[in-house]
């Protein structure tokens, strides 16, 4: 299954660059669909309910700027993290195999529960945290 998380860029201090990416995932792992659905906006600028889901396994595939299919290339001592304030020391690698930090919450009642968080549009995912 392919899935897609918008991501930010942090330099070697761990300050946002203002920068944003787009990764591609192969999920590999277990996923959970939340019933309830995230907020994104859609291209009209209005919030609207889309399935976001997480995964206890993935792999990541490539980084592109988001609503372009140009890759983002990082500088030295840039990473890519979360855009949670509250898991953005969390690091994604292109070509590797990523798995929670702490643990992973199988419960389909919570949004925002435990785990690698997705979508599996990239549209969705670019609309995400705008």
């Amino acid at each position: 299954m392919i899935g897609w998380k918008k991501v930010r860029i942090y330099d070697s201090s761990g300050s946002w660059t203002y920068r944003s990416a787009l990764l591609k995932l192969d999920i590999t792992g277990e996923v959970v669909r939340p019933d309830v659905g995230a907020e994104v906006f859609n291209d009209r600028g209005r919030y609207r309910r889309v399935l976001k889901m997480r995964t206890d396994k993935l792999k990541v595939l490539a980084a592109f700027r988001p609503h372009t299919n140009k890759p983002v290339v990082l500088k030295k001592g840039e990473r890519f993290g979360s855009i949670k304030w509250d898991n953005s020391d969390y690091t994604y690698r292109v070509g590797a195999v990523q798995r929670p930090a702490n643990r992973f919450s199988k419960d389909p009642n919570k949004d925002c529960g435990a785990g690698l968080h997705f979508f599996l549009s990239r549209r969705h995912a670019e609309n995400w945290g705008r």
